[in-house]
């Protein structure tokens, strides 16, 4: 019995794979700069790059990073600080004023990278075929991680099989990172 159906070739195969992930992360139509991830120091691969970019999104005081709690903090500290001024004082209330206004700004910015790290790292997963949480509790942190460990351990043993099948029917697949 004949089949209607024709084999793809691994070429095909490698250019549907290639187009599906261009879809993925197309910015053509959007105003805004794409987003470029570097590997962490110390990562060789995406996954340990995902590991690591998670770690520094569920601990952000590790990394720098303020949280809402802190920015929070700073506000409460500042209006309490300021019914307390001298009136000699208060233009340098204005200026330490307009240097938290640029801290919070800067808070802000870090808010969006962080939600652009998260999206970057979920749809890294997806091309991995692994999925992500997000968490900021730090109770949760050890959670997160041993989790992680465990996630990564299964996708790494899937990968090694498929990889294994690939090799097996000597179709090979090729992720062009830099695209």
């Amino acid at each position: 019995m004949k089949s209607n159906h024709s084999a793809a070739s691994s070429d095909e195969d490698e250019y549907t794979d290639h187009d599906q992930i261009n879809n993925i992360v197309d910015t053509s139509g959007s105003t805004a700069e794409p987003l470029s991830i570097r590997l962490p120091d110390g990562s060789e691969s995406v996954s340990e790059a995902i590991l690591s970019h998670r770690q520094m999104l569920t601990n952000p005081g590790e990394y720098d990073l303020a949280s809402a709690e802190t920015v929070a903090d700073m506000r409460e500290t500042i209006a309490r600080l300021t019914e307390d001024v001298p009136p000699g004082l208060r233009s340098d209330l204005k200026t330490l004023e307009s240097s938290v206004e640029e801290v919070i700004s800067q808070l802000e910015q870090q808010q969006q990278q962080i939600e652009e790290l998260r999206q970057a790292t979920t749809s890294l997963a997806e091309i991995l075929g692994a999925s992500v949480e997000f968490s900021t509790d730090l109770s949760a942190t050890d959670d997160v991680t041993n989790a992680t460990s465990s996630s990564e351990s299964k996708s790494r043993a899937n990968m090694d099989i498929d990889s294994d099948a690939d090799t097996d029917s000597n179709h090979t697949r090729e992720l062009d990172a830099n695209r």
